[in-house]
This record gives structure tokens, sequence and C-alpha cells, in this order.
């Protein structure tokens, strides 16, 4: 019976009014639901997750010294001592903001019935105020740390150098799947690129053609395998669409370059912002197949990452500079659990991933549309 009224409770908050009345969207009603569920959590606390979180990752020891000499001269940004929970709630909404920018998610996201979703929102109830706090400081570890490489191309090199050594300590691998393996060598290949596309200013036409799509097709077998074929379908439909071998008008489809301000490599798919948002959609559903998906899901939502709409172009570059940190803090995290002997959180829910692809494909269709 507690359950039940728990449940009833949580369905109220997020649904069971009329947002519009309150001038709220659905991704606004689960941001302060969020918020709810971290409050308890001071500014001391997320200092000291985040803290854990940059530990984890050996890019700070003990004694807070920093592996990398160019990150120490940046860590009052990295590791703020005067952040408080105020930048925390400022943080959510940006992400939040990110998100209501994306007609394709927003498709699944205002349509979704949360009375459809029973585990995941137990989950939310039952594990939120203690799993959320940690999950959002990691987002804000993220979010610096691919702000700081992005500001800061060379930076880049010192990390592939640090997480070389940090995957030979660990044997990493043997943490990951053969997919999760596949993957981490498939986003390893344009990380250790880009220090030659920087240097030359040009970006071969080839490489990115071919890289990408593999690298999205990894993902695309494995829904497909796994009989999630909506989501497949809109894997493929991101594979097929590859950036251009020259401009296009009608599509804004052009080859891959370096940024104006040499800060990004830029990927010019067809329709970019279209594009973007198609793979921001399914790869979040993609990556709700994990039991831990609230951490994987920060990859994606951070907004170094996800606020792209001004320059979707550049959507990938970010994307690819958060994931190659996360895969190497998922398999620092499996390490522990499994050195520890625990198990990791379980907030998988199969309606979810079920009705999130079937989103994404109706919005696949809708981006093949206005070709």
């Amino acid at each position: 019976m507690k359950k039940a009224i728990q449940f009833l409770t949580l369905s109220l908050v997020f649904f069971c009014f009329d947002a519009t009345a309150f001038e709220f969207t659905t991704a606004e009603i689960v941001g302060n639901a969020v918020k709810e569920k971290i409050s308890r959590a001071t500014a001391d606390d997320f200092y000291e997750l985040m803290e854990q979180h940059y530990t984890k990752l050996g890019l700070l020891d003990e004694d807070g010294n920093w592996a990398i000499a160019k990150m120490g001269e940046q860590s009052d940004f990295l590791l703020p001592e005067l952040l408080t929970v105020d930048d925390i709630y400022s943080f959510i909404d940006d992400i939040v903001d990110s998100v209501n920018n994306n007609p394709y998610m927003l498709n699944f996201i205002e349509n979704a019935n949360i009375e459809d979703y029973a585990v995941l929102m137990q989950k939310f109830e039952s594990e939120g105020s203690r799993i959320l706090p940690d999950v959002v400081a990691y987002a804000e570890v993220l979010e610096r740390l691919t702000k700081v490489l992005y500001e800061d191309h060379t930076l880049l090199e010192d990390l592939v150098q640090h997480f070389q050594e940090l995957k030979a300590r660990i044997k990493i691998s043997k943490y990951f799947s053969f997919f999760e393996n596949a993957k981490l060598i498939s986003v390893e290949i344009p990380i250790k690129n880009y220090r030659k596309y920087f240097e030359d200013s040009n970006v071969p036409r080839v490489n990115p053609r071919i890289t990408l799509p593999l690298n999205i097709m990894e993902a695309t077998l494995v829904d497909f395998f796994a009989g999630r074929n909506d989501n497949a379908y809109a894997g493929w439909v991101l594979a097929e669409h590859k950036s251009g071998n020259k401009y296009d008008p009608n599509t804004g489809a052009d080859i891959p370059r370096i940024s104006s301000d040499g800060k990004a490599v830029e990927y010019n798919m067809p329709f970019p912002k279209n594009w973007a948002d198609l793979y921001a959609t399914w790869n979040m559903a993609f990556v709700s197949t994990y039991k831990d998906f609230p951490y994987f899901y920060t990859k994606l939502l951070i907004p170094q990452v996800n606020n792209y709409s001004e320059k979707p172009n550049q959507y990938i570059y970010n994307r690819a500079i958060a994931l190659y940190v996360h895969i190497h803090h998922v398999g620092v995290t499996r390490k522990e659990l499994q050195d520890a002997g625990f198990e990791s959180i379980n907030w998988l829910d199969e309606n979810l991933i079920r009705d999130w692809g079937k989103y994404n494909r109706m919005s696949a269709t809708e981006y093949q549309y206005l070709f």
C-alpha cells in the first residue's frame, strides 16, 4: 500500500496536472523532480562527490594534485570550492533547456505515459535521493572536463596518454563486453586523429565519413540483434546520412572541417540540427538498456554536448570527448564494484526502452521526409 501511495504521489508530481496551465514543459517537470530528489545534498556534498569522480578517473590524487599539469592550472573551474546548490540547480535548468530545443526527443517525452514505467518510477522514488546527487555531481565533472578539452584541444593528447596508462594498469578490457571494447577502439580513433587535424588545420574528407557511420552501426547492430528494431531503424538512418563530399545548399551537408575559431572539428551532416536532434534521442534510448543508465545519460545531456542548437555541426566533436571520458569512468566503476563485491544500480525499464525506440522510428521517418 505504501509503495502504491508513493507511486501515485510521484505520478501526480510528474504528469497528473495541467502542465500548460503552469507553463511547465514535461522536461521542466522532470527537472524539478530531480531537484527535489537532490535537495538534501549540500554544496559540500556535491564538492566531495565531484572530487571522488575526478579521483576515480585518476585525474586527482588523494592530496589534491592533478595528474595533468594543465588541468591543475584550471582547478578553480574543474573543481570550484565556491560551487553552490543554486549553481547545481542552474546546471539542471540548462540541461532542461537543451532538451526542450530537441523536437525529436520531445516527441517521446511529451507523449510518454508515466504509468507504463512503473519500474523506473519505483526506482526514482526509492533510490533517487541516494543516487541522483552522485549522478548530477558526475554530470558536473563531465561537463567541466568536456568544456576544458573543447577550449584547449592540446589537452586531449595529455588525456589520451593518461587513459592509456590507466587502461593498462587496471586491464580495463576485462570489464567491457565485446561491443564495449569495439566502441572504445572506435572512439579512440577519432580522438587520436584530432591532434593531426588541428596541426594540419585540415580534416580529411574520407575519415569522418567512415569512422562515424561505423561507430553508429556498432550500436545499431546491438539494437537489431536484441530485437529493438525501431531504435535500430533510427540508427540506420543516422549512419546512412553522412557529412558531404562538397557543399549541398539544399541540405546544408558539407565536408568536415576545423571550426573558424580553431576549437572544434565540425561534422557537417545533411540538415545538421535535425540530424543532431535525431542522434541525441536515438542514443538516449540505446543507453537506456544499461542498468545504470542515469550515469550514461550524462554524456548526452550535459550542456557542452547537448546545447548545440546554434552550432549543430560541432555536436559530434563534443559528444566524442564526453564519451571518451565516460567510457573510462565506466570501466573504473565496474572494477571498483567487482573488487568490493557489489552490483551496480539497476533502473532498467524495458517498457521505457521499447517506447522510446518506437518514437525514435517516427522521428527518423520525419527526418527522412526532409530529403
